[in-house]
This record gives structure tokens, sequence and C-alpha cells, in this order.
């Protein structure tokens, strides 16, 4: 067994099993991870901030690839479009 926070502000920590990949929760575990915030409002804050801390980084790592990739073919269609001018123009009726 492992044990884990399962709350977003990690005040409560409940049992993990990586074989069955089941949670444990002793009395008075679940009341406490539902108690710690007055809304669900707050509690999607709460979780919004969570997810930020841990895959905010990641994800730009991901934009900032897609964006160079995005560069690149934006670069092979312009040098497509000077090469192959008749493919674009053949859309145009009567041409």
């Amino acid at each position: 067994m492992m044990q884990h926070f399962y709350s977003v502000k990690r005040e409560v920590k409940v049992d993990h099993c990586p074989k069955c990949a089941g949670y444990w929760l002793d009395e008075g575990e679940l009341f406490k991870i539902r108690k710690q915030f007055k809304t669900e409002e707050e509690r999607k804050q709460a979780a919004l901030k969570y997810f930020s801390e841990l895959f905010d980084g990641e994800l730009l790592i991901i934009k900032k690839e897609s964006d160079e990739k995005a560069k690149k073919v934006q670069e092979v269609t312009n040098m497509f479009r000077l090469i192959l001018p008749s493919h674009y123009f053949s859309k145009i009726k009567n041409f």
C-alpha cells in the first residue's frame, strides 16, 4: 500500500494499492476532502490551479513545438506556391 495526498490542498492522505489501483479512505477522510472548500466554484478554481502547477510547463513545451512545426509547414506551403502556381489558379473558373 502507498499513501498519496488526494486533495488539492494536500491535507488528506489516502491509501492506494498499485496492484489493483484501488483507493481506501479511512473514517472521515471523504468528509475532510469535501469540506475543504465552501462552494463548487472554490473547488473548481483550486483544481484548475493545481493542474496548472502540474502541467503548464509541459503544455508550453508542446505548444512551442507545435508552433515551430506550423511555421515549417507554412514555409513549405509558400515554397510550393512559387513552384506550382497553376495548382492554385486551377480553382478559378475560365482561367
